[in-house]
């Protein structure tokens, strides 16, 4: 059967059936009613794609995770959302276990069957998961796909292994791009490896790299140019030196030396996981074994004329992860002043704060390296007496062996997770505010990007956007240790800046009116007694009070656009809280520059709440009645235009457009014509490239037939 490994259609699938039972045994109760919460990993009942689609806020730094976002939003119709995340836990690890069997070489069954199990179990895939990297995981899983896709290009030489290999790392792409830069560092090990092995013409090979780029680039158009054209450029800025050192390769669990650490796959930088070294004594004897195996591997096979050339280009890239993986985390002062320099002048290392995202090349080249010293093992059990029954010793045992070195992951992660459900007032508040009028958000406290839930316990990324039904407004502060926040968005600063002075405001509700917030919902978790102001607001009405939850009603009317006759001078949020005091805040708008035709006048004006039709979160039709400040609490974007007339900052957090006409007028944002085109542009490739290879097929078996 075409397009099966060497060893067989029956091999195959004993390797599917044994990685299913695996991935089942890992799981385990996990797999009951209910969600996984951990760390990173947020699901809710429902899936939004919205803002994801049009590109709003900073969302196409993210890449290419539409594809999937909408793939599961469409499931969510069909099955919940809690089933859709079991199935996509189960994915990771068997298709970890079934990419890495078909990728290594090995003339053996038991040399694919342990590439596929130390691929699927080990250090780096369990504190991946106990941090709910689920996205950087599908990557992983499907990494060997890719890696198998680039050998054969290669090998093959022709227009249908440069579409294969564009085809799948435009998928590692859909899941994780940090995953998918370690693709290409393999990519560019193979064509140097390819270049000193080729016979034919390099032109071709050159030419052949080029068209699987080209591909690839057009293919992910639809990230990768919004991307460059319209990220914020302090999205890498604020990245500075000592965010790396914070996110460095730590030596958790695995000894003093960070080399072995990040050698072992380990090193993340998180502590509180309980890693094999708390479990099994001895275990680092486990990993000499894995390591020994990939060292017999390498060198039983660096000759080969067949795979030798890769043996050494995925040798070379173990060690290269080796050291960027150690990164800012190495302890001598040269490697630390080496590695500072490295990451601040180089973009793509960067984005690679988090450098144990390199040991997943670590764990790839073991898998293949370790799959072919078993496979050479086993291939001496034909001898006689003591060297067979070594051979078979040694076979078993390393088969073996990733089981024990990873025994907390077996059982449900050795029981450090469980399944959970939100609690009932969350559904119950959810409710409610989905029976109010309006288009208005919601405010959520505490104000942490993460935080231990009482009822999940373990520490999640804030749930509330991804639970509640309504735009949530929620914080994003890290809270790491030197790192408060790396949130640049002026709305989070600004409820920042209010909280700093919460003990002296009695008007929060007038204060996040101009943002359209129309409620403030309140968990009862870690540090909301010092929230204890909001109960205190003239402004503000408790609508609801649970023993998780409290719900608390802005008096002040809210809309997500309103139209003012009035503009005032704004120098700093110190002033619009001085302001608040005297002032309504909706009845003028705060703009750094003064607006043509329009002066600042000491008593308020009037406010008029214009009635508008969403055709799209990015347009709108907005009838105005009279000529003034329209403002628009959309966040604000240089992109949003009302007819020809460019945004201004109001307060420095909304759009407001001076308008000099009266009746229907169009708000939209410029900058999602240039994303719908390049939209366009990668469907349209992905479509042509489906025809020619459809077509192809056609033609080849109108050939045989005809021959």
């Amino acid at each position: 059967m075409r397009g099966l490994p060497p060893t067989g259609g029956r091999n195959f699938l004993l390797a599917a059936l044994t990685y299913s039972a695996v991935a089942l045994l890992v799981l385990w109760d996990l797999l009951l009613p209910g969600y996984v919460l951990t760390l990173d990993m947020v699901f809710s009942p429902s899936v939004k794609v919205r803002d994801l689609v049009y590109g709003l806020g900073e969302t196409p730094v993210y890449g290419g995770l539409i594809p999937l976002f909408l793939a599961l939003k469409g499931g969510s119709f069909l099955l919940p959302v809690w089933i859709l995340q079991k199935v996509i836990l189960f994915l990771i690890l068997f298709l970890s276990g079934i990419s890495a069997f078909h990728l290594c070489p090995a003339g053996r069954l038991p040399g694919k069957l342990f590439a596929g199990l130390l691929y699927m179990l080990n250090p780096f895939v369990y504190v991946r998961f106990m941090a709910g990297h689920w996205l950087l995981l599908l990557a992983y899983a499907v990494t060997p796909f890719a890696v198998k896709s680039m050998i054969s290009l290669f090998e093959e030489r022709g227009l249908r292994g440069a579409v294969r290999v564009a085809l799948l790392l435009t998928l590692v792409a859909t899941f994780s791009s940090h995953v998918l830069l370690l693709n290409l560092l393999v990519f560019f090990a193979f064509l140097l490896a390819a270049l000193f092995r080729w016979r034919g013409s390099l032109r071709r090979l050159l030419g052949l790299a080029a068209l699987a780029l080209c591909l690839f680039l057009l293919l992910n158009v639809y990230w990768i140019l919004p991307a460059l054209l319209f990220i914020d450029k302090s999205v890498l800025t604020a990245i500075s030196y000592r965010d790396i050192q914070v996110f460095a390769a730590k030596t958790w669990g695995s000894g003093p030396n960070i080399f072995f650490s990040i050698a072992s796959m380990h090193g993340f930088w998180r502590a509180g996981y309980r890693y094999i070294s708390s479990i099994l004594p001895g275990w680092y004897l486990l990993y000499v074994f894995i390591l020994l195996l990939a060292v017999y591997g390498f060198l039983s096979r660096l000759s080969d004329r067949r795979i030798g050339g890769y043996v050494k280009a995925l040798a070379a890239v173990a060690v290269v992860s080796l050291f960027l993986g150690a990164g800012a985390g190495a302890s001598n002062p040269a490697l630390s002043s080496f590695f500072e320099w490295l990451f601040e002048s180089t973009v793509f290392l960067k984005g690679f704060r988090d450098t144990q995202k390199f040991v997943a090349l670590i764990v790839l080249a073991y898998a293949y390296l370790g799959g072919l010293g078993v496979s050479d093992i086993h291939a001496g059990k034909g001898g006689k007496g003591s060297l067979k029954k070594a051979s078979m010793l040694l076979v078993a045992l390393a088969l073996c062996t990733p089981f024990a070195y990873s025994l907390n992951m077996l059982g449900g992660f050795n029981g450090e997770l469980r399944v959970v459900d939100y609690p009932a007032e969350w559904y119950q508040v959810n409710d409610f505010l989905n029976r109010q009028p309006g288009d208005f958000k919601v405010l959520f406290f505490p104000w942490h990007a993460y935080m231990t839930f009482s009822w999940s316990g373990r520490r999640l990324s804030n749930p509330a956007h991804a639970f509640f039904d309504k735009e949530i407004i929620q914080g994003e502060n890290i809270e790491v240790p030197g790192i408060e926040t790396e949130s640049r968005k002026p709305i989070q600063q600004y409820i920042h800046f209010l909280l700093k002075h919460r003990d002296e405001i009695r008007n929060f509700g007038e204060l996040v009116a101009p943002l359209n917030i129309k409620y403030v919902v309140l968990a009862k978790e870690v540090d909301y007694r010092s929230y204890s102001f909001l109960y205190r607001q003239e402004d503000l009405k408790l609508v609801f009070e649970g023993s998780t939850l409290a719900l608390f009603e802005n008096k002040y009317e809210t809309s997500k656009f309103y139209v003012v006759d009035r503009v005032r001078p704004f120098n700093g949020w110190e002033e619009i809280l001085a302001e608040s005091r005297s002032r309504n805040l909706m009845e003028a708008a705060y703009l750094k520059a003064g607006v043509e035709g329009l002066k600042a006048e000491e008593k308020g004006g009037e406010t008029l709440t214009p009635r508008y039709v969403e055709k799209s979160p990015v347009e709108y039709e907005v009838e105005i009645p009279a000529g003034g400040i329209l403002v628009f609490t959309s966040p604000y974007e240089e992109w949003w235009r009302a007819d020809s007339t460019h945004s201004q900052a109001n307060m420095g957090l909304t759009n407001a457009f001076h308008l000099q006409k009266t009746g229907t007028i169009k708000v939209y944002n410029e900058k999602f014509k240039a994303i719908l085109t390049c939209y366009l542009i990668s469907a349209s490739t992905l479509i042509a490239l489906g025809v020619i290879v459809s077509v192809r097929k056609f033609l080849l078996k109108l050939q045989r037939e005809t021959a």
